[in-house]
């Protein structure tokens, strides 16, 4: 992914420049000894995580928005009018994704 996908993206990018810094969370397979070595190289001296350059929390609230608003939320009002199967549930995710794409 990151070789394959972001690599060509970044070189194709205008965004990216001595500026730029890498932040990601501290999930296992991001913090790999492989991943770690291709995302050091691409931002030398500019990760932040885990394992990064400046060390950074896996749960924080900067990286991990959905996890301390979007679950909570989400499932407040999904499960607001008690769906009776798996036809309503999908109904209600879908209304309430649309409506936040509409708010946000």
């Amino acid at each position: 992914m990151l070789e394959g996908f972001l690599a060509p993206e970044i070189e194709n990018s205008r965004i990216v420049n001595s500026r730029t810094w890498f932040q990601q969370d501290g999930a296992t397979s991001h913090t790999s000894n492989d991943s770690m070595a291709v995302v050091k190289q691409m931002f030398p001296g500019k990760v932040i995580s885990k394992r990064g350059d400046i060390l950074w929390p896996p749960r924080s609230p900067d990286i991990t928005p959905f996890d301390f608003f979007l679950w909570g939320y989400l499932k407040h009002k999904v499960y607001s009018n008690n769906p009776r199967n798996i036809s309503q549930l999908e109904e209600n995710i879908l209304g309430e994704m649309q409506q936040l794409n509409r708010h946000y």
